[in-house]
């Protein structure tokens, strides 16, 4: 009997082991105790990841730090983005490496002068666990600065362009459908960006390829969106499939607008017309109709373009919260795989104990038998 309980625990112990056995998960992030307005610093983030696996984020808050930018230099694989107030490194899958570095450029902008706090955490997977680290908030102080002029200087010299940005459209006819492509020559900028086109009615869009953005499709515009457009492509491609429907033009024009923050002049949004494309006759004054009421709504768009940022943030974090519940999903049936075995375990203990007591009281009858047999016969 002591038997095979000691192993049913074994077995139990062994399934449980590779829930007990996990590596700490660790945040630093350190930051000088003062910088000067207008002055930037690099600053590093190490993420000691322990077994977390899947979707991760890490989020720094800057609510208590009016006046300071974040602007990305090292990702580690994640799209980034920044809205003033928050900054967020999203990981539709956290890199296998244990130790990750995230590198981030700090500027404090003029004016801002006075004590500056960071809150942060980290949220992960962890043996299909969804957890989240507080990451120790860092302190620190804005002083007045020496020579702004020259710092002022310094960061419009970084944000100007050596390459100059253009793009082209080519459209395809494939049966009914229409092939659309849009190449961007951008150089080495990186940073948010978008691409919108303009669809006629009559048509619906689906994507084909993305390039690393997130494709949308409502009332008639198409648009793509990187939260960080990679600086290593100076070339950017994308297409999109046009589907007729009931009432689709046989003749018609697309035109659209490429915008980025490294468009940006004097803090003023900028963007760049595609030209327009035309399949069939159509009159030259539609298509001027079409490139004007673009224009004027791009603008609009750029006055906002912050929001299109927190839209696409958004959009990563639906997307990591549907693998997250898709993991608690397995990690559930895991545990419910993992109760039933030692209920089994138990059942067969509870099995042997029972059968053992049956045969020790047999046993002893038998022993009582033979000793009144005994007693009979003297």
């Amino acid at each position: 009997m002591f038997k095979s309980l000691f192993i049913s625990l074994n077995l139990v112990g062994l399934i449980l082991l590779p829930f007990l056995n996990v590596e700490e998960v660790s945040v630093v992030h350190e930051l000088p105790s003062e910088i000067s307005e207008e002055k930037s610093v690099e600053v590093s983030i190490i993420i000691n990841k322990g077994s977390a696996i899947g979707p991760a984020r890490l989020s720094l808050d800057l609510e208590n730090a009016p006046g300071i930018l974040i602007e990305e230099i090292s990702n580690a694989g994640a799209s980034f983005s920044f809205d003033k107030s928050k900054a967020l490194f999203v990981w539709y899958s956290i890199p296998a490496e244990e130790t990750i570095t995230l590198k981030y450029r700090l500027t404090a902008e003029n004016g801002s002068i006075g004590n500056k706090t960071i809150d942060g955490t980290f949220s992960y997977l962890e043996e299909e666990e969804r957890k989240s680290e507080i990451i120790d908030p860092v302190t620190f102080t804005v002083s007045e600065g020496t020579n702004s002029t020259n710092s002022t200087a310094s960061i419009e010299n970084n944000n100007s362009q050596d390459t100059p940005v253009s793009g082209i459209r080519t459209i395809q006819n494939v049966g009914k459908e229409y092939i659309v492509t849009v190449a961007i020559m951008k150089g080495n900028q990186d940073g948010f960006s978008r691409l919108k086109e303009n669809i006629p009615s009559g048509f619906t869009a689906s994507k084909i390829e993305a390039a690393g953005g997130v494709y949308k499709f409502t009332n008639n515009i198409v648009k793509f969106l990187w939260t960080n457009i990679p600086a290593e492509k100076s070339l950017i491609t994308v297409s999109y499939k046009l589907s007729p429907t009931e009432n689709a033009p046989q003749a018609f024009a697309i035109s659209g607008y490429f915008s980025a923050e490294f468009l940006m002049v004097d803090d003023t949004p900028q963007s760049i017309e595609i030209p327009a494309v035309t399949i069939g006759e159509i009159a030259e004054e539609t298509v001027e109709e079409v490139t004007e009421g673009t224009a004027e709504e791009e603008v609009a768009e750029e006055a906002v373009a912050e929001e299109a940022v927190a839209e696409e943030v958004v959009a990563e974090e639906a997307v990591a919260e549907e693998v997250v519940a898709e993991e608690v999903v397995t990690e559930e049936i895991v545990a419910e795989e993992v109760v039933a075995e030692e209920v089994v375990a138990e059942e067969a203990v509870a099995e042997e104990v029972v059968a053992e007591e049956v045969v020790a009281e047999e046993i002893v009858a038998e022993e009582v038998v033979a000793e009144e047999a005994i007693v009979a016969e003297v």
